[in-house]
């Protein structure tokens, strides 16, 4: 959107979106939310035990002797698993297994698989209590849910800024995925949001 190709930091990314949205369409991000639903590379806790694995750094050395799961495009794309391979030097997958990306959930806790590519906050990570690798070399772009408004809204109504500004950075990616496996398990979603209110004090019980 921006022309960005340069690796850089989570909140120098959101500086950066940001103000360049500022100055070319007059649109203002406030406070993320505080969950950043981006890919990740997961494993079995028990894969993560043996290998003494904590971020994909860690999975280079021993990443020879594993299988990974993930859909097509990643595989494929120069930001996905391409591009993640020459950042991380040395990750090679013994083999590469394309299918649908809901199926790799269930292939990885069934051991048909020892990596799979996550969205981090997909209800499947708790329901199944992967464990996902940080991104140590913060190859992955932040996908952070953020509240936008129009520069000239925002300045004519200040007690929406104020509502919206309240939402910031209250939940985790660990705490939606928890929220998430509720709606997967048939929970209505505005029970659900209500209830994340609730937790983070927004709303009285």
């Amino acid at each position: 959107m921006f022309k960005q190709t340069e690796i850089i930091g989570v909140q120098e990314t959101f500086d950066y979106v940001k103000s360049a949205s500022e100055e070319k369409d007059g649109i203002t991000w406030l406070k993320p939310l505080g969950w950043n639903n981006t890919y990740v590379l997961s494993v079995r806790p028990e894969t993560a035990e043996t290998f003494n694995l904590t971020n994909i750094s860690d999975l280079v050395a021993v990443s020879g002797d594993m299988i990974l799961g993930s859909d097509d495009e990643f595989i494929n794309r120069m930001d996905g698993l391409i591009g993640l391979k020459e950042l991380y030097l040395g990750l090679d997958f013994s083999k590469e297994v394309s299918m649908d990306q809901s199926l790799t959930y269930s292939a990885l806790k069934d051991s048909k698989i020892d990596v799979n590519t996550s969205y981090s906050t997909d209800g499947r990570i708790a329901k199944f209590g992967l464990v996902n690798l940080v991104d140590d070399k913060n190859f992955f772009p932040p996908y952070y849910v953020t509240p936008i408004l129009k520069m000239e809204f925002a300045n004519e109504n200040p007690e929406v800024v104020k509502a919206l500004e309240e939402l910031g950075g209250h939940w985790t990616e660990a705490e939606m995925q928890v929220y998430n496996l509720m709606v997967d398990e048939g929970d209505s979603a505005r029970d659900v949001a209500t209830l994340m209110l609730t937790d983070a004090g927004l709303l009285e019980k």
